[in-house]
């Protein structure tokens, strides 16, 4: 089975709203599973060789959201795994979350990759009220209690926390 490290940034604003980009399916599901609904993921990427998880989330923070200058939080707060059927092959996703804070609301998605611009199908700040009461699917599912204890500045996270990412 293939291995992929990746790193995903827990991008806050001033106000505490948390980014996060909506995905098309598309050919991608979890092992034994059809392909489902749309939901919704913090920004990342795949750590390329040679790269530092830091280095890794700079890059993608600018290829996805054209955002410079960022607030990296070590070690990553957030850590879990999940198998995916990526194009009929099973790739096992080792997902780092880094706790970021940015200064500014402005995104661009100009650098996005064409086949990013595929399966990105909406990107938005969210309110925490709004993660609290909206039916979508997000990875992981729980993302508003754990984003709580972030925002409340709740100490139990100063180790990193394993977490669930199953799409279900």
């Amino acid at each position: 089975m293939l291995k992929r490290h990746t790193v995903r940034a827990i991008l806050l604003n001033s106000s505490n709203q948390l980014y996060l980009m909506k995905i098309k399916p598309n050919n991608v599901s979890e092992k034994d599973a059809k392909p489902g609904r749309e939901f919704w993921v913090t920004i990342g990427g795949e750590v390329e060789d040679k790269e530092s998880d830091e280095d890794a989330l700079r890059r993608e923070l600018y290829e996805e959201a054209g955002i410079r200058s960022a607030m990296i939080h070590q070690p990553a707060a957030w850590y879990g795994e999940i198998v995916l059927n990526c194009n009929g092959k099973e790739v096992l996703f080792c997902e780092h979350f880094f706790i970021v804070n940015v200064a500014s609301d402005v995104i661009s998605q100009d650098g996005l990759l064409e086949h990013e611009r595929e399966v990105f199908s909406d990107h938005k700040w969210w309110r925490m009220d709004e993660l609290k009461q909206s039916n979508e699917v997000f990875v992981p599912r729980n993302v508003f209690e754990l984003l709580t204890k972030i925002v409340n500045n709740d100490t139990s996270i100063r180790k990193t926390e394993i977490i669930d990412l199953s799409i279900k």
